[in-house]
């Protein structure tokens, strides 16, 4: 994936500004027949792309926590870094992704079921940067956890501290002491959080 520059009147710059895998996919010929398939979370791993405040680009792959800082003029200014331990995925969550993806055809099933798939989830899901340029990272959790753990690393890469929230809880915005966050099993329901710090 390349992420390029436009210019309000649509012009696209040149050269990319950054360049990052985009998405894991799983791919067969099957009957004379090729397709295709997304590999999304928590099987495949993907590209998560946000601005800062202050223009810079933060691109992580989920694989691991290793996300680049890019300023606007293309430059890596560094990469904010952070070891986990890997969260195994179950047998019984590649069936569950097999199942939701078989309406394809059955023959999509049983590739996934056959595919040589990671043996870890990706480290992380999503992650949003507040107004001073801190990374809040979702990590990834067990199938049976109710919560998720949220990381919040500055710009050197320390541990500023951490939060949990309801699994399906995301959030989307923080500024100014306060977290928006999208609960995506209500609705989409609007939440929002009042940060203190101590």
């Amino acid at each position: 994936m390349h992420v390029m520059l436009v210019t309000w009147a649509r012009e696209v710059i040149h050269p990319p500004v950054h360049s990052i895998l985009a998405a894991d996919w799983l791919s067969s010929a099957i009957d004379e027949r090729v397709f295709a398939i997304r590999m999304p979370f928590p099987v495949g791993r993907e590209t998560v792309l946000r601005m800062g405040p202050r223009g810079n680009l933060f691109a992580g792959w989920t694989e691991s926590i290793d996300i680049e800082v890019v300023s606007p003029d293309g430059i890596q200014h560094n990469t904010v870094t952070h070891s986990l331990a890997p969260v195994p995925l179950t047998r019984q969550e590649i069936i569950l992704f097999a199942e939701e993806r078989s309406e394809i055809s059955n023959s999509v099933y049983d590739e996934i079921l056959t595919a040589d798939l990671p043996a870890s989830k990706p480290a992380f899901e999503t992650f949003v940067v507040d107004d001073l340029e801190r990374i809040w990272i979702k990590t990834t959790s067990p199938s049976v956890a109710d919560t998720a753990r949220w990381l919040i690393l500055d710009q050197k890469s320390q541990l500023k501290g951490e939060i949990r929230l309801p699994k399906r809880t995301n959030l989307r915005v923080i500024r100014h002491g306060r977290a928006y966050a999208i609960d995506d099993g209500e609705e989409n329901l609007l939440v929002v959080y009042q940060i203190r710090e101590q």
